[in-house]
């Protein structure tokens, strides 16, 4: 699309617009998760709750954050007055990022991994 003319926030769309499709296909294809049963844990749980909270935060990962990341450093240097402001933009990003690595962790022992994984995904988009 970056070749047909297109700028930053039309490709923004159009990536959108990609992944929607693109997702398709993981909800048609993907399997069902075997439950195993070990002899001192027995789940009777069927419920596919989990990997449809871990399903959806990807796709919000993917849209939000992968996007972002691809598009930031051009969004920065082509609006008028933050072309110095690349570098300052990615230094904030990634340390923004390290208490999460210690806090969401700790925070998904508490509510659960699946959950814990949607709820920022979920808050960034």
């Amino acid at each position: 699309m970056g070749s047909l003319g297109f700028i930053w926030n039309e490709l923004w769309i159009g990536v959108f617009i990609l992944s929607l499709i693109l997702t398709i296909p993981i909800f048609i294809y993907t399997p069902n998760e075997l439950i195993l049963s070990t002899p001192n844990k027995i789940s009777k749980s069927t419920s596919t709750f989990g990997f449809s909270l871990i399903t959806v935060s990807y796709g919000l990962y993917g849209f939000g954050y992968v996007i972002l990341g691809t598009f930031i450093s051009t969004m920065a240097r082509e609006i008028t007055g933050l072309e110095t402001t690349e570098f300052y933009v990615w230094f904030l990003v990634g340390l923004t990022g390290i208490p999460m690595v210690i806090f969401w962790p700790w925070f998904g022992t508490k509510i659960g991994n699946d959950l814990a994984l949607f709820l920022p995904a979920l808050l960034w988009e």
